[in-house]
């Protein structure tokens, strides 16, 4: 820092220091008034120079110095060099890394052209060198151990055979093997294996084979007649027989008759006709809210024996 700022002039202010002690009307002498001026002048004229060399000359040596202006320079000069020292160790520190690299890839170079010619052998080349020869062994011939676990190069075993798979497709049926005896634990087989093994006796039902069907349904758990299609037991008529006849073709039938107001001798009256069909509406009505008669409006079929007294067109069948 010494060789960058040089010593230069030393500033010594000059001041006017006489004072005027003149009073209201005294006289004023040339030789005062010269002497007041000329010490202005020169005052003036020192720091006008000063400032001339602070502005335009630039050899420091022949100017006054700035002392805030210098010590910022320092300031700013020591931070800056302690910077420029850290990132001069760094660019040392990376020159010599990158010199290492240097020789490291130097070295890698000279080992890859060694493997390449063969002069050195990598670790997994170590182990292919120990089946070398395999091309002139002989026909099956396999790399291994023997009994003993001796390395070397074997004859297969009988029931073992290469084939040239070029020639034709190779074609397996299958390969079987049989466990040598007690080979074989439970924990070896799967959850499903081991629980049939161990069941004493099948006690679900839907586990057992060949289940009843109705109608192809399997009858397993809870089965409803309408699951399987079938009907609830009981005694059916399906149509009405031709020997009966129904209230709607009674009213079809006296229905031309009723509307006639002079029907001739031949016909029934009216009046005859109308009671007539009070007394088939009174029978409708007893018959469609007495339980004894609504059971016996049509014949009935009765299996093993009768409900009630049977009548004319009931049938009974026993087995």
């Amino acid at each position: 820092m010494d060789d960058l700022i040089k010593e230069g002039l030393i500033y010594i202010p000059k001041y006017v220091s006489q004072e005027s002690d003149m009073d209201f009307g005294d006289v004023v002498t040339h030789e005062n008034y010269n002497e007041k001026l000329n010490l202005n002048t020169k005052q003036g004229d020192y720091n006008t120079e000063i400032l001339k060399l602070l502005f335009n000359e630039t050899d420091q040596t022949k100017v006054p110095h700035i002392p805030y202006i210098e010590n910022i320079i320092k300031e700013s000069y020591n931070t800056l060099s302690n910077k420029v020292d850290t990132f001069d160790n760094r660019i040392n520190t990376n020159t010599a890394d990158i010199n290492t690299n240097k020789e490291s890839i130097a070295d890698i170079l000279n080992t890859i052209n060694s493997i390449k010619v063969g002069t050195t052998v990598v670790g997994y080349a170590t182990v292919a060198d120990k089946i070398k020869g395999i091309d002139t062994a002989g026909a099956r011939k396999y790399y291994g151990t023997d009994k003993a676990s001796a390395v070397g190069f074997y004859e297969m075993p009988a029931s073992l055979f290469a084939r040239d798979v070029s020639s034709s497709a190779v074609e397996i049926d299958g390969i079987y093997y049989t466990p040598r005896l007690n080979s074989v634990t439970e924990d070896m087989l799967v959850e499903t294996v081991r629980e049939k093994l161990n069941r004493a006796n099948i006690t679900e039902y839907d586990k057992l084979s060949n289940l009843p069907l109705i109608n192809g349904y399997k009858i397993v758990g809870n089965v409803t007649l309408e699951n399987i299609g079938a009907q609830p037991v009981g005694n059916y008529l399906t149509e009405i027989p031709e020997a009966y006849t129904t209230i709607d073709q009674v009213n079809e039938l006296l229905t031309p008759y009723l509307k006639s107001a002079n029907a001739a001798d031949t016909y029934a009256l009216i009046t005859t006709v109308s009671s007539l069909s009070n007394t088939v509406s009174t029978l409708s009505n007893t018959v469609n809210t007495n339980k004894d008669y609504a059971e016996r409006r049509y014949a009935r079929i009765c299996v093993g024996s009768f409900s009630g007294t049977p009548k004319a067109g009931d049938m009974l069948v026993t087995l």
